[in-house]
């Protein structure tokens, strides 16, 4: 009697500076209209400034909880911009490399601070104690945050394609643990990004359901539809075209039925 899909993503799922006006929420209401009740929820795992490998890791207990009919893909734009977000092993895993046991110890910590607020101040004294100077300025902000963009940017280039690997492994461990559990995964380009191209990749190799809301945007005029603060985020306008192209997609691939 009621269907239920899972968005998941980042900031651009979640719909900066506008949350209520973001595409899963526009996407529940084109629904229950189209059904004329109350009878579609559309439930969001939004991670603003998150990448692959931190949506990985709630994931599967966001999946176990809503227990979804669909689960819409949108993941990976901050793997493109911030490529060192994904490097917390790497980066402790050249720290460590001579020892094994310290690394996956020290690695558990980083993780786990991550998650809960009282370890943060821990994790702060461990890492500068632990870990060299260079690392923790240079290369990474899982240990102390900071503008270091530029730094971050010299240790990503020269890692590239490892972390386009992580990128991939990540999305394709989650549309695995979507179908192992019987419920039907959607990739979705985003309107504007490089990782498009790896979203493209992968759901033709995996022979994944795939929503080009980049095609979409080509389209038109792409200014009209993104924030003046960054000219990337969608606006309103922008997210309630992405909004109706899930929709549309949805109806012709017969996923969603009118009775």
């Amino acid at each position: 009697s009621k269907i239920n899909i899972l968005a998941v993503g980042e900031s651009t799922t979640g719909g900066l500076w506008i949350e209520d006006k973001s595409y899963p929420l526009q996407l529940k209401k084109k629904l229950n209209d189209f059904y004329h009740c109350d009878c579609v929820n559309v439930n969001i795992l939004a991670l603003p400034g998150g990448n692959t490998s931190s949506t990985l890791y709630h994931y599967t207990s966001e999946l176990l909880k809503v227990k979804p009919d669909i689960v819409l893909f949108m993941v990976g734009i901050n793997d493109s911009y911030y490529y060192a977000y994904n490097f917390d092993s790497l980066l402790l895993e050249s720290q460590f490399f001579k020892n094994k046991f310290i690394y996956k110890v020290t690695l558990a910590f980083v993780r786990l601070s991550n998650k809960i607020k009282l370890l943060r101040i821990a994790k702060l004294v461990y890492t500068n104690l632990a870990l060299s100077k260079n690392i923790i300025e240079d290369v990474t902000y899982i240990y102390e945050g900071g503008d270091k963009t530029k730094r971050r940017e010299v240790f990503a280039k020269a890692n590239f394609n490892i972390n386009q690997e992580i990128t991939r492994t990540n999305i394709e461990k989650m549309l695995y643990i979507t179908k192992k559990a019987n419920i039907t995964p959607i990739l979705m380009t985003y309107h504007s990004g490089e990782i498009n191209k790896i979203i493209k990749q992968v759901a033709k190799k995996d022979s994944i359901l795939l929503i080009d809301n980049e095609k979409l945007f080509s389209e038109i005029i792409f200014n009209d539809y993104v924030m003046k603060q960054d000219d990337w985020h969608p606006n309103e306008k922008g997210y309630q075209l992405i909004a109706e192209n899930v929709f549309k997609f949805l109806i012709k691939q017969k996923i969603i039925r009118p009775n």
